[in-house]
């Protein structure tokens, strides 16, 4: 049976629609503990603390979809969402902070709130439209990670925030370092830090993801193949 010739690639998309398309189940299969555990980790801040969750495991094996039925169900739950990704290609300093970052930007300005104004130049490195000229100079990681702390508790009150680091594996060494501050102090702080990475990949990222469990600072989900 000849097939009609196509003169381009959108013709071919407008007589098979189905061609090329991504079908994704809308039941995640295989994964109920998994899922437990990250409902269980949303459950933190109506108790008033946060915690670390990371979910590890090689490419492809669907940390990505994990991830996203924790930001549906941090949404039912009316929690602040906050996502970044890592690139692999040009790793710009604290890009999937500043990612997450924008959308709160997009919103309205920083939360004139006492506990946020001694961070303000901390948090105009991340984002540009919270930029003051007040001659401060560069500021650590550390106090980069409390300004993103306080943000993510004042953001998400009275439900919590739910903070989303996609592809740790390819972030730069001043996002790690944010990230262990978060993890090391998020426990009393109604935040959930949610984390993905390759377990195959980065060795400093991986290295980063076992202090954390070894100091009790994040669960790992090791995810295997179903």
């Amino acid at each position: 049976y000849p097939f009609p010739r196509m003169a381009d690639d959108q013709s071919w998309r407008a007589a098979f629609p189905w061609r090329g398309a991504r079908t994704v189940c809308p039941v995640v299969v295989g994964r109920d503990r998994e899922l437990g555990g990250l409902r269980r980790a949303l459950d933190a801040p109506a108790r008033g603390g946060g915690t670390t969750l990371v979910l590890r495991g090689e490419a492809g094996i669907g940390k990505t979809r994990l991830a996203h039925e924790a930001i549906a169900a941090a949404k039912a739950r009316s929690m602040t969402v906050l996502v970044g990704r890592s690139l692999q290609h040009g790793q710009t300093p604290y890009r999937p902070l500043t990612e997450a970052l924008f959308a709160a930007a997009r919103a309205g300005p920083l939360p004139d709130v006492a506990e946020l104004r001694p961070f303000r130049h901390a948090l105009g490195t991340l984002v540009p439209d919270w930029r003051v000229d007040d001659g401060g100079g560069e500021v650590s990681a550390v106090v980069i990670g409390e300004g993103v702390l306080r943000l993510a508790r004042v953001l998400g009150n009275p439900a919590g925030t739910l903070l989303v680091v996609e592809d740790l594996h390819w972030s730069d060494a001043d996002t790690m370092a944010v990230l262990e501050y978060l993890a090391d102090n998020v426990a009393a702080q109604p935040v959930v830090l949610l984390v993905t990475v390759r377990a195959d990949e980065n060795p400093q990222a991986n290295d980063l993801v076992s202090r954390l469990e070894i100091r009790g600072a994040a669960q790992v989900v090791e995810l295997a193949r179903l």
